[in-house]
C-alpha cells in the first residue's frame, strides 16, 4: 500500500511538472510598444473546396478544390503604433472598388493613394492601433481607414464577419503588447430567436478562446480562437433551411495570423436551392514561424520516458522491500 501511495505521489508531481513547462504559455510581459518583433516579409498560402448538390429537377453534383494564390506581404516594419508593408494583393483588391474616367486618374490614384512601386508592383498599405480610441484598423499608404475598425476588447465574431471574409486582406496583425489588449468573452447578445406568426428564425453561437495551440503537430503560445455558429428558419413546423459555421483562427504570441479556417454547410428543404458545403483555409507558410514550445514527437518521448521512470522507481521498491522481508524471515 505505501508503494502504491509513492507512486501516486510520483505521478501526480510529474504530471504536475509538464503541465506548468509545456501547457501553460508564459504571460506577455508589460512593454512600451504596441506591437511585439516582426519579420520582414510573409507569405499565406491557402486552399479552397466546394461541394454543392442540386436536387431534382436538375439533380447534379458540382465539387472543386483548388489552391490559392499566395498572398506576400513584403518590407514589413514597425513605427510605434503603426505596423507597414507592402503587397500585390491589398491595392488591387481596393483598386477594384474605384471608378477611373482616364489614365491619369488611375495612376495618380495608384500613387498617392497607395504609393505604388513600379518595380516590385505592390503598394503600401499598413495595420494601424490607435490607443484613445482603442481600435486597430487597416488604412492605405497615407493611413486613412479602408476598413471598418476592431475596438480591443476584441470581438471575435465581428473579427470574422468584417475582417477576414476575403483571404485578400484582414488584419494580419494583433497589438499584443498593448496593455489593454484582450478579447470580449460574453458573446450572449449573438443569440436570437425571433417568431413572427407560424414561422421562427434562431441563430445560437458559442466562442472558444485558449492561450496556445496545436498545429502541424507542435504547440504553439498563442491564440486559439474558434466559434460554431448555426441559423435555422422554421416554416409551418418544417425545416425550410439552416446554415453551420464553424471558424478557427490562430495568432501566434507576437500577434501575427497563422492560421484561418472556415468550414460552412448549408441546407434547404425545397427542391429550388442546394445543400452545400464549403471550406476555406489560409494559413502561414512555414519558414515564416516562429519557434513553437514542444513538437508532439517530444512530448510523446517525454510521457514515454516518464512512465518508465516510474516503473523503474516502483520496480525498484518493490525489489527492496521484498528483500528486507526475505531479510527479516531470516
Amino acid at each position: 500500500m505505501r508503494i502504491l501511495k509513492n507512486y501516486n505521489k510520483c505521478l501526480f508531481i510529474i504530471t504536475i511538472i509538464i503541465i506548468s513547462i509545456f501547457v501553460n504559455p508564459s504571460v506577455i510581459a508589460d512593454s512600451q510598444d504596441y506591437w511585439s518583433s516582426y519579420s520582414d516579409t510573409y507569405v499565406y498560402k491557402g486552399t479552397r473546396s466546394y461541394y454543392a448538390v442540386y436536387p431534382d429537377p436538375l439533380n447534379n453534383t458540382n465539387e472543386w478544390q483548388h489552391d490559392i494564390v499566395p498572398v506576400e506581404l513584403l518590407n514589413v516594419s514597425i513605427d510605434q503604433n503603426v505596423v507597414n508593408f507592402r503587397s500585390k494583393d491589398i491595392w488591387l483588391h481596393f483598386m477594384g472598388l474605384q471608378h477611373f474616367e482616364t489614365p491619369e486618374e488611375y495612376d495618380t490614384y495608384k500613387q498617392e493613394v497607395w504609393d505604388y512601386d513600379n518595380v516590385t508592383g505592390t503598394g503600401k498599405a499598413a495595420i494601424v492601433y490607435t490607443e484613445n480610441e482603442n481600435e486597430v484598423c487597416l488604412t492605405d499608404a497615407q493611413y486613412n481607414p479602408i476598413t471598418t475598425s476592431i475596438e480591443i476588447p476584441i470581438d471575435v465574431i465581428a473579427l470574422f464577419d468584417e475582417w477576414i471574409y476575403s483571404y485578400v486582406w484582414g488584419i494580419w496583425f494583433l497589438p499584443t503588447e498593448s496593455p489593454e489588449f484582450s478579447f470580449v468573452t460574453d458573446y450572449s447578445k449573438y443569440n436570437n430567436e425571433t417568431i413572427v406568426g407560424q414561422s421562427s428564425y434562431t441563430r445560437s453561437v458559442s466562442v472558444k478562446i485558449r492561450n496556445h495551440f496545436w498545429l502541424n503537430s507542435t504547440l504553439y503560445k498563442g491564440w486559439e480562437i474558434s466559434t460554431i455558429e448555426e441559423e435555422q428558419v422554421i416554416i409551418n413546423g418544417t425545416f425550410s433551411w439552416n446554415n453551420h459555421y464553424e471558424r478557427l483562427i490562430c495568432y501566434l504570441e507576437n500577434g501575427i495570423l497563422y492560421n484561418y479556417f472556415v468550414d460552412y454547410e448549408y441546407n434547404s428543404y425545397n427542391s429550388y436551392n442546394p445543400n452545400i458545403t464549403s471550406e476555406f483555409r489560409i494559413f502561414l507558410d512555414e519558414p515564416y514561424l516562429q519557434e513553437g514550445i514542444i513538437s508532439s514527437w517530444l512530448l510523446i518521448l517525454l510521457t514515454v520516458g516518464t512512465a518508465s521512470i516510474v516503473c523503474l522507481a516502483i520496480a525498484l521498491l518493490t525489489w527492496k522491500r521484498i528483500k528486507i522481508r526475505k531479510l527479516a524471515d531470516a
